[in-house]
């Protein structure tokens, strides 16, 4: 084992009194992709000015991950322009050196097969970084998801069990939307987007172009996407991520609660680094840049908002200011859109809570400020939001109040300065929408659902003593239980299913609960009651009461992906599952989703493992004594050793990651003792698949990887 001194720890910048406003909102470079074709994305590391300076106002450079060109990444990376029903190819290259923030091995993650937790921080400390980029919101197929296992190191050296390839195609099929693309490797999200792999991927369609070019909606320098999160940084301007004793909430999350990490000195030696429940830093970072303006005309603009962040939710609200200081009422804007798609009609608000993974479009109306200053202001808490009270201020789950943000550091976000010269011309009209303006055909009827499933969000603990969230699912006994990522598979749509989840948080915390593949439609929530303290089993049905149905806000009304399920509700969903494979669903709070609360799901019928997820090593050769592949990965053809006790009746099958059988050879019946069986696979396409070896009383699995 590697054992690396750590040095103490890094002097924080602070945030109060760091310069705000006074640098400009970057604008993502574009990749217009509407007529197709294919696209190749590295990603590297570089150094970035964030707008960060030191006591002398002289600018201080950040490490940060970027997508882009080779040699000319950003962070966030650039945006993607589509078209819908256009395919864009997209090759994912992984160009980063080791990683720079601190790596708890003890988590469930990506790395090879078979290591200790000791050798999995020594695999990481000699420079393996995997990652694996998820189209979030995208209608994609299960080979281009970017679900976790997927995950790959440079040069694809080292894979994930369920990687296929890092030629990625997005078919587009799907309504105009604000999508955005960002890292999913398994335990290791939250810091390759923390290190900065994020960017947004903006899908165009006709009905969208139609209110662009008739004047409703605006368009080109005044349609502009912006990613809100936060972040901390050392006194030399490089990013820091608490995990070690004295660092931010580790006090809170480690020794408050009890937990005695060194017990493990191997896995956590000088008691870190580990995972915390959830992240809030004292720096706003928009589109790369710590608190910035915007000058912009008298005229509406389009604002295409994304939390990017760990763990905040935001409640955000328009103020004019003079002398620093908000003054009057609240500025009202629109919202026109939700994750995946217009809104049916124009929905007017005062403010907008937005969770880690929703995006909201919406129109402000600057016309009447000329020669002002706008700020977006936040008024969400500074910990984790556990919804509101019913007099609308920030419950505390306990009948209180929580504080709002700091008003100095985290309540701001950004500025408009409303100092640009008006320009009207024919192509670029002052847009005239209004609360209220019907913006699309209503949303398809998905009909009834074929199946309901109750699922659950739980808090335990894991083996070390940390708070563990965790997903669950119904039994048989009639309890919702909490499941981890390699318990069998609950949730299996058939394909074109249409399935209503219902999902109860069990939690003191809101969360954001996101599903891969689907756009579903909110149907509501419920307040619950249920029992406060119950055992390993979960809860029962009977146990649970239930409340009058809520329906969505208006600004819910459009097409979802993510959507916050409050403590002691149940929320409840409904979407078509059209895609085959394998998928997932989790929490969005990143810190939540890399311990454990995430689960796979799957579309069809499943070929592996009997629904057991792919990361069980029991499908893996070395647990096979009598079965053996080789070589693998496979070109034209391999073969196929096997012994058998006795005579029995012999079929080897392929089957892709879909499910859907590619290959059958049936040998008939075979007698007992060794034999070696020519599998040919030159008409099959290079890929990861499953081999199925049935010897009638026994069922053997291999992943095979098929490569010219």
């Amino acid at each position: 084992m590697v054992i690396i001194s750590l040095p103490a720890s890094p002097q924080l910048k602070k945030s109060t009194d760091h310069p705000k406003f006074v640098n400009p909102l970057p604008i993502p470079a574009q990749i217009n992709a509407k007529n197709g074709g294919t696209v190749d994305m590295y990603m590297e590391q570089t150094q970035q000015w964030l707008g960060l300076v030191d006591e002398a106002q002289a600018p201080l450079n950040t490490t940060v991950w970027g997508y882009g060109p080779m040699g000319a990444v950003t962070y966030p990376g650039p945006t993607f322009i589509a078209k819908k029903n256009v395919p864009v190819y997209v090759n994912w290259f992984n160009n980063l050196p080791g990683h720079f923030l601190p790596i708890d091995a003890s988590l469930h993650m990506a790395h090879p097969h078979g290591l200790t937790a000791p050798q999995v921080a020594d695999w990481y400390a000699a420079g393996n970084v995997p990652v694996v980029p998820h189209l979030h919101g995208g209608h994609t197929e299960s080979a281009s998801d970017g679900i976790p296992e997927a995950w790959f190191t440079q040069n694809a050296a080292v894979t994930g069990n369920t990687f296929v390839k890092t030629n990625y195609v997005y078919h587009n099929d799907q309504e105009a939307a604000t999508l955005w693309y960002h890292d999913h490797a398994l335990g290791i999200t939250r810091l390759n987007v923390y290190a900065g792999l994020a960017g947004f991927y903006l899908l165009e369609d006709n009905t969208e172009r139609k209110l662009t070019v008739e004047g409703v909606l605006p368009k080109q320098k005044h349609d502009i996407e912006i990613v809100i999160q936060d972040r901390m940084f050392d006194d030399n301007g490089e990013l820091f991520w608490p995990a070690y004793p004295s660092e931010g909430p580790y006090n809170e999350f480690i020794y408050e609660e009890g937990v005695d990490l060194t017990q493990w000195p191997d896995i956590f030696p000088d008691e870190g680094p580990s995972i915390l429940a959830e992240f809030f830093g004292d720096f706003i970072v928009v589109n790369g840049t710590v608190w910035p303006y915007l000058d912009v005309e008298s005229r509406p603009y389009r604002f295409r908002l994304l939390n990017g962040s760990d763990s905040r939710f935001y409640i955000l609200k328009l103020f004019e200011v003079e002398d620093d200081e908000p003054v009057g009422e609240e500025i009202p804007f629109l919202q026109v859109a939700t994750d995946d798609g217009l809104l049916p009609k124009a929905v007017g608000l005062e403010e907008l809570l937005i969770a880690p993974g929703e995006r909201a479009e919406i129109v402000v109306d600057f016309s009447n400020y000329n020669g002002k200053s706008i700020r977006f202001l936040n008024f969400g808490p500074d910990e984790p939001f556990k919804g509101f009270n019913p007099d609308g201020s920030l419950s505390n789950g306990e009948g209180g109040t929580l504080d709002e943000a700091d008003p100095s550091t985290t309540g701001k976000i950004m500025q408009f300065n409303v100092n640009k010269k008006l320009k009207v011309t024919k192509g670029l009209p002052i847009a005239d929408v209004a609360a209220g303006d019907e913006l699309r055909d209503p949303l398809d009827d998905l009909g009834e659902s074929e199946t309901t499933r109750k699922l659950g969000l739980f808090e335990g603990s894991d083996e070390y003593g940390r708070l563990q969230p965790l997903l669950g699912a119904l039994n048989n006994d009639g309890y919702i239980e909490s499941l981890i990522w390699d318990d069998a598979i609950t949730e299996n749509p058939g394909l074109n299913d249409v399935e209503t989840w219902e999902v109860y948080n069990f939690t003191a915390d809101a969360h954001p609960v996101h599903l891969h593949l689907v756009a579903f439609q909110i149907i509501g929530r419920r307040p619950i009651t249920f029992p406060e303290e119950f055992g390993e089993e979960g809860v029962h049905l009977d146990d649970i009461g239930q409340g009058t149905l809520e329906l969505p806000a208006d600004n819910e009304k459009g097409w979802k992906d993510t959507f916050i399920v409050p403590p002691g509700y149940v929320g409840i969903v409904k979407a078509k599952f059209d895609r085959p494979g394998r998928y997932v669903w989790h929490c969005h709070i990143l810190s939540h989703e890399d311990h454990e609360m995430m689960r796979p799901y799957h579309v069809g019928p499943i070929a592996s493992a009997a629904l057991k997820s792919e990361s069980a090593e029991n499908v893996t050769i070395d647990n096979v004594a009598d079965f053996r592949l080789y070589p693998n990965p496979i070109n034209d053809q391999g073969f196929v050793e096997f012994t058998l006790e006795q005579p029995s009746s012999v079929s080897i099958k392929i089957f892709d990651l879909d499910g859907r059988l590619i290959k059958s050879d049936n040998l008939g019946v075979v007698e007992e003792g060794y034999h070696s069986h020519r599998l040919t696979v030159d008409q099959i396409d290079n890929g990861l698949y499953i081999l199925e070896l049935n010897t009638g009383n026994k069922l053997q699995r291999e992943r095979i990887v098929i490569s010219r």
